[in-house]
């Protein structure tokens, strides 16, 4: 019983506070607005400064206004130098970054940045990732129905990924509990709000998501305004 009162509470101190902006890329609202351009390194990110504004380059990208994803395909700075789109770390556009993903994991040609839908020490975003996995296949014979030749097939398939990532250290990891509360030591009520949490329950993800936008809050990032 104490422990269930424990956990109703620490849920409720969680579920009172506006914490409506972790629940959309459209609602997130970052500590800072970030310049827009390109950042080559986590660096230049941590202290909002751009290693090129967008009027200093020219090429070919395109940012999908519902999404936010950012695809680029090539970007050549003023001094005619070719930027590859494989080295950068991150890009901002109307003051919302965006962080690369290895084209292989997506399965994608172009280089593609997914939005950051929340934004502080502890930053959150998702993204479709391609599932690859072998299968062994027959080949039937048509008369007799038995198989007469067997092989391994690769195949695809998309699936949600969520990641967190800490912009002190640039670490990507999964979206789980376990993962949040390891970057949440230095917040003790914050990673105790998130041990008592069940997987399963309802909510469970939004009040996972509603702990980071506390803590960002507790533990702001700093950014070089």
């Amino acid at each position: 019983m104490k422990t269930d009162r424990l956990r109703i509470g620490w849920i409720c101190i969680l579920g009172c506070l506006s914490l409506t902006s972790a629940l959309g890329q459209n609602r997130n609202t970052p500590q800072v607005r970030f310049k827009d351009g390109v950042y080559l390194t986590l660096q230049q990110f941590q202290t909002n400064q751009p290693g090129y504004s967008w009027k200093q380059l020219r090429g070919n990208w395109f940012r999908n206004p519902e999404s936010g994803v950012v695809t680029v395909v090539e970007l050549i700075a003023a001094e005619n130098a070719a930027l590859s789109p494989e080295s950068l770390w991150g890009v901002c556009v109307d003051g919302k970054p965006a962080v690369r993903i290895d084209a292989d994991s997506i399965n994608r040609s172009s280089v593609v940045f997914y939005p950051l839908t929340i934004t502080g020490a502890i930053s959150y975003f998702s993204y479709e990732g391609i599932l690859r996995d072998t299968v062994e296949m027959a080949a039937y014979n048509p008369e007799s129905g038995l198989p007469f030749r067997k092989g391994k097939v690769q195949r695809s398939k998309q699936e949600p990924r969520e990641r967190l990532l800490s912009l002190h250290t640039g670490e990507i990891l999964p979206f789980t509990r376990e993962n949040l509360m390891h970057w949440t030591d230095n917040d003790p009520e914050i990673r105790r709000a998130i041990s008592v949490l069940q997987e399963g329950e309802p909510n469970f993800r939004e009040q996972l998501l509603r702990a980071i936008v506390v803590y960002n809050q507790r533990n702001p990032l700093p950014v070089v305004k």
